[in-house]
């Protein structure tokens, strides 16, 4: 992990996250070395089964990148042209950058987030949706942030009421559930496989849908055209998924129970250890898989300066993520000025998940001036 703005290599005492990697995944690798078939093949055949099936969903298509699946349901679910796609502005900018890729074609409309949840105001998008009727959005891109489910009866509800499709940015949210269903059943969702992710294929994504309409075209666009039956009859590019990051997507699909248990045991110490008033913890809409453990302090000065001793001190913690909104959406602006994201991975044992926590709430109270 790269120190900010440093360009150097920093080692750690404790890193924010370990991907779960043992033997498994090395002979897994190592098996479709030997097979001579790298690219996509049967064991992302595989590795899409193992997802669909997990998720529920009537269709998985693997991708190179979570954005490249954004990117391909994207552009096969809107006109393109003029259009306007509503996106939480407390968020990676990846979706936004999705969107801009367009250029003149699209654009974003930055919608505020809840404080309490990190996750799209309703509110904000219903006001959106009324209010820019001559200039409709046509697309709304829910995220479920930080793996924390947002409140997707009322997106679809909302997004019904108008007219307006729905994609749901799911890249963290892979075994987070949502009124006791798994994230990615319903709709169209978009999953990322990224190295700091529960599951992890290095880089890599899946996207998930019950439309066999989008699932086609989707099979298309991730390969120069060419369709389900080896028939070259659409348009596309290259964002295959290789056999090799399949096959790690595989194992890894087989200890998503064990990652997931692991990861609930490091968040049930924070949540223990972490009471003070000026520690913020997010509201839950459903069940969250821990993709990250991020939490508000009570301003942009003293997160930072509990960011920066916790990292002098060997302990790497980062923002929670970013306003794409430049300040125009007020809540997205103070999460971004005020979240921290803890360690949180498998193996992370009891003694170190404690000594963070007090840690921070050292700092936490100092910087309260708490007596």
């Amino acid at each position: 992990m790269e120190g900010a703005g440093s360009g150097v290599q920093m080692k750690w005492k404790i890193s924010l996250n370990k991907p779960c990697i043992d033997i498994q995944e090395h002979v897994a690798v190592g098996d479709v070395l030997k097979s001579g078939m790298l690219s996509q093949g049967k064991v992302v055949e595989e590795f899409e089964e193992k997802v669909r099936r997990y998720c529920g969903a009537r269709y998985a298509v693997a991708v190179s990148s979570c954005t490249a699946g954004l990117y391909l349901a994207l552009r096969n679910t809107t006109s393109m042209w003029d259009c306007r796609v509503a996106i939480p502005a407390f968020t990676f900018p990846a979706a936004q950058c999705c969107v801009k890729h367009f250029g003149g074609e699209m654009g974003v409309e930055n919608i505020d987030v809840c404080d309490d949840t990190y996750n799209i105001n309703i509110d904000d998008l219903a006001r959106k949706l009324r209010e820019d009727r001559l200039d409709p959005i046509e697309v709304v891109i829910p995220i479920h942030q930080f793996g924390l489910p947002c409140d997707m009866y009322e997106v679809n509800k909302v997004a019904s009421s108008y007219d307006v499709n729905v994609i749901v940015d799911a890249a963290c949210a892979l075994g987070s559930t949502y009124k006791g269903e798994p994230v990615g059943k319903h709709g169209t969702a978009v999953f990322s496989f990224h190295g700091r992710k529960i599951v992890t294929t290095g880089e890599g994504g899946m996207v998930v849908t019950d439309d066999e309409e989008l699932y086609d075209k989707i099979i298309e666009g991730r390969q120069f055209g060419r369709n389900s039956h080896g028939e070259f009859r659409g348009e596309g590019l290259n964002f295959k998924m290789s056999d090799l990051a399949a096959a790690v997507g595989c194992v890894q699909m087989e200890k998503l129970p064990e990652i997931l248990r692991e990861r609930a045991k490091v968040a049930s110490i924070y949540n223990k250890e972490l009471i003070h008033d000026d520690i913020i913890k997010p509201k839950m809409n459903g069940g969250t898989n821990w993709q990250s453990y991020v939490i508000r302090l009570k301003d942009e000065e003293t997160r930072n300066k509990v960011l920066s001793e916790m990292r002098s001190i060997g302990i790497e913690v980062q923002i929670g993520s970013f306003d794409n909104s430049n300040g125009n959406c007020e809540t997205s602006k103070l999460l971004a000025n005020t979240t921290i994201a803890l360690p949180i991975w498998p193996g992370l044992n009891e003694s170190d998940t404690m000594m963070i926590a007090n840690e921070i709430s050292k700092r936490v109270k100092k910087y309260g001036n708490i007596k």
